[in-house]
């Protein structure tokens, strides 16, 4: 029933898929912010068909940067993680900041991931 309603309208359910991610971004482990250690790598779930060290275009309505990828296993298919002090993290995020706490805004972004 539910192909045939589909189809009725006019939607094309494998192009309708959102093919954007969630933005997720954390304090390094390894640095206090962005001193030291700077990061380039952004982490995906290998089912979505990246591999370790491929050199990626994360993009979103802000901005662009390239990154290196590292997979994890660990992250959900539908989000990318980059940590705060990942070189190129604000090109990718709006120049406000946040309502509550007065923050950038990493976590209410969605980004595109394609091969450079």
């Amino acid at each position: 029933m539910e192909v045939l309603l589909n189809n009725y309208i006019g939607i094309d359910v494998a192009k309708s898929k959102d093919e954007t991610l969630w933005l997720l971004s954390h304090k390094s482990s390894r640095s206090i912010n962005t001193q030291f250690v700077r990061e380039n790598s952004v982490q995906l779930n290998p089912v979505l068909g990246f591999k370790d060290g491929e050199k990626v275009k994360v993009s979103s309505d802000h901005g662009e940067y390239i990154f290196e990828v590292e997979c994890s296993e660990y992250l959900r298919d539908d989000t990318a993680l980059i940590t705060n002090n990942t070189i190129g993290i604000n090109y990718l995020t709006p120049s406000v900041i946040s309502e509550e706490g007065e923050s950038a805004c990493y976590q209410e972004v969605k980004v595109r991931v394609e091969r450079v």
